[in-house]
């Protein structure tokens, strides 16, 4: 008997010596010996599951660069038309049609304000208006500023659209040259002339030199047009250098390109006015 029991203990202590020095308890739980180094836990990284929320204006001033004048989209069943006016007008649905045809120049409606794009291609003819309204996304409830009918292949698409437009120009711009000759302050007598322009307002503003001036703009992807533009009327120094300016900016569809904190306006073929960001 009494051997019996100190069989059974020596076999115990034979397990114990034999789990410590396996690094492991009686329990068989993992731990750490004396001296040595902690493992660092392999914990696989979290999913990256941070989505990028959308900007419409990064998305616009993109459209921009890549010569898109202007976006329509619509649903049910979902379609979309960009168009570059100088180059070339897409439409696409989601039953598969695809059709990209030459820009072709818009035409002003008579009886209702809005302008039609008319294009002829293999399977017929494809017609945009894009009318001068506001229009509310019937899906996601966004408003847009211009509502857009397309016809093709007797089928008539409703939905919403917009013109591009680089958000930068929503700014203050102090004119610096006109055709490569740099402006001098002290011709005028309230500094140099300067301009600023409100996207959210479709506004544009400033003082020519002399008199204050303010009016509506319109954006037209890598264009916008000036309408009607009021001011004051003080007599000033420089006031012919003054008249010019407000000729070139009054009522004009003008070309426009933002380099190197520079707004350049090509207002005519051969009239280039160059305005430095102030603030």
């Amino acid at each position: 008997m009494y051997m019996k029991y100190l069989f059974s203990f020596f076999i115990i202590l034979l397990s114990v010596a034999c789990n410590e020095r396996s690094g492991k308890g009686v329990t068989g739980n993992d731990t750490m010996t004396a001296g040595q180094d902690p493992q660092p836990q392999q914990n696989n990284p979290a999913p990256d599951t941070m989505v990028e929320p959308f900007n419409e204006l990064h998305w616009l001033q993109q459209k921009v660069l890549e010569g898109t004048d202007f976006i329509a989209t619509g649903n049910e069943p979902f379609w979309s038309v960009e168009i570059s006016f100088d180059s070339i007008m897409k439409f696409k649905t989601a039953d598969g049609d695809s059709i990209i045809t030459p820009a072709v120049q818009g035409i002003r409606l008579q009886d209702v304000a809005a302008t039609g794009y008319r294009a002829e291609t293999e399977n017929g003819i494809l017609s945009v208006i894009i009318f001068d309204q506001k229009c509310v996304d019937d899906m996601s409830g966004i408003e847009k500023p211009k509502m857009v009918n397309v016809d093709y292949k007797e089928q008539t698409y409703r939905g919403c659209g917009q013109f591009t437009y680089d958000y930068r120009l929503d700014d203050i711009w102090v004119l610096e040259s006109v055709n490569g000759t740099r402006i001098n302050a002290g011709d005028f007598d309230k500094g140099l002339p300067r301009l600023e322009i409100k996207i959210k307002d479709s506004r544009i503003m400033g003082m020519a030199g002399c008199n204050n001036f303010n009016g509506t703009v319109d954006f037209q992807g890598t264009k916008i047009k000036t309408n009607k533009l009021m001011s004051t009327k003080m007599a000033c120094n420089a006031m012919e250098f003054e008249t010019r300016l407000m000729g070139s900016l009054t009522d004009k569809l003008i070309d426009y390109i933002i380099d190197n904190m520079r707004l350049n306006l090509q207002v005519s073929p051969d009239s280039l006015l160059v305005f430095k960001k102030v603030d």
